[in-house]
């Protein structure tokens, strides 16, 4: 069998770049979370401001909510695979 090893300073090397990996990828999510959030807030104060015609506001209200959960649920999945992505890379070094 022909293995190479890797030195301890390499895996060390490699667990910190997982970790800020890892830390960037909580990050994007925490910070799409956020995005998602002041849209919401935003559209909601927009919202507000146009007159009250009942069945209308609300879909209104359900179709920004909506874009809200679908723009923090994007960034989760594309922190998810960035960070996925990165490990993989990182592993064949």
């Amino acid at each position: 069998m022909d293995r190479t090893r890797t030195s301890r300073t390499d895996r060390r090397k490699s667990a910190r770049i997982s970790r800020w990996q890892t830390i960037i990828a909580i990050v994007l999510v925490v910070c799409g979370w956020i995005v998602a959030a002041v849209f919401v807030r935003l559209a909601l104060d927009w919202s507000d401001s146009q007159p009250y015609e009942g069945q209308t506001t609300e879909q209104r209200y359900l179709i920004i909510a909506a874009i809200g959960i679908g723009i923090g649920l994007s960034s989760t999945v594309g922190a998810g695979l960035w960070w996925w992505t990165m490990r993989r890379l990182g592993r064949r070094r």
